[in-house]
């Protein structure tokens, strides 16, 4: 029996899974996350052992037993850095059949059964990708500036809107309260003193990003803004790739997938749904049905060899299903045209 150890490691989360080539998922782990080119090498190689060991060992497997690691990483930009990652993760000694792909591609993979399409994976970061019906494809990569970088991007402008409100370049918002309370700081010259001396951490910029969302269900118009304003810039990502490729009248599916778009409320999708049609009319926006790692375990399956059949789809369901990696139960926007599983 073959069996694939799959990964998916983002700026959020480091997650791992054995599956046979029947599409069984026989165990899964989820550990920090690390991104090579923020984080440090060390530390993304770190979270992969974490979690791949403990994976394995759960399967009840040697790690003689695995016969091909699929990697979809964040941060696989550049060649160098696919070489990199691939050499890295060959000197974690777990297995030498190794494919490492840019963490875009998995989330597309585990998001559609079509053969092109266009990703939008929005989590600590941003990255979209976009294959034509030619087979031609295209990933952001750096080309996302950081203004639009996801969780990450939204923090600084969650905590740059409560500047301005406490400077009246802005009306008031209900930020303001909800962040002081979440991050325990008495005002907000606290806040940006702790903001200036770097001593607000990276996950606890994170955490605050949800309040965005609360604060717009509330009716908070500074809030509003800022998801309508990150919602156009994802979808400006896709509208390039359309023109590039000539898909204006193409039909096909925009998958979203990533922590951002699991936020409360409607505004992000119904926002970025109407910028995408007014440059591809045809698309369909759907929310990926499963976590990029269901992804990486079906390319998984298809490298080794092994075309993808209805046997195996159902088993990929079931193991989804019974690991939580699906991901429609948290679909709250009516207008949102879900995702079909063909079994």
């Amino acid at each position: 029996m073959n069996y694939i150890l799959a990964i998916d490691q983002g700026g959020s989360h480091t997650r791992a899974a054995v599956s046979d080539i029947k599409g069984n998922i026989l165990s899964y782990h989820c550990v920090n996350g690390a991104c090579h080119s923020i984080d440090g090498l060390e530390l993304s190689m770190q979270m992969i052992r974490k979690a791949s060991e403990f994976v394995i060992k759960k399967a009840g497997l040697k790690l003689s037993n695995i016969d091909l690691i699929y990697s979809g990483m964040t941060g696989a930009d550049f060649q160098y850095e696919y070489d990199l990652l691939h050499e890295s993760i060959a000197n974690l000694n777990i297995c030498p059949n190794i494919v490492v792909n840019n963490d875009s591609i998995i989330a597309l993979r585990g998001g559609t059964l079509n053969a092109y399409g266009a990703i939008v994976n929005a989590g600590t970061g941003v990255n979209c990708a976009i294959i034509s019906p030619f087979g031609e494809e295209f990933i952001y990569q750096y080309y996302a500036q950081d203004d639009i970088q996801g969780g990450s991007a939204l923090s600084k402008k969650i905590l740059n809107t409560i500047y301005n409100a406490e400077t009246f370049r802005i009306p008031p918002t209900n930020l303001t309260e909800l962040v002081l309370k979440h991050l325990g700081f008495i005002d907000v010259d606290s806040l940006l003193m702790a903001d200036v001396e770097n001593k607000i951490s990276r996950i606890q910029r994170l955490s605050i990003v949800p309040l965005v969302f609360d604060a717009a269900n509330r009716g908070d118009k500074a809030s509003i803004t800022l998801i309508k304003q990150m919602a156009k810039a994802f979808a400006g990502l896709v509208q390039g790739g359309v023109r590039k490729f000539r898909m204006e009248e193409v039909a096909f599916e925009v998958v979203i997938s990533g922590g951002i778009f699991k936020g409360k409320g409607s505004i992000l999708i119904d926002t970025f749904t109407d910028e995408v049609k007014l440059v591809a009319p045809n698309a369909s926006i759907v929310n990926a049905i499963y976590e990029p790692i269901i992804g990486a375990v079906l390319l998984g399956i298809e490298h080794i060899g092994f075309e993808i059949n209805n046997e195996i789809l159902q088993n990929i369901d079931n193991s989804a299903k019974n690991f939580g990696l699906t991901r429609n139960k948290n679909l709250e926007n009516p207008k949102l045209n879900l995702f079909k599983q063909q079994i």
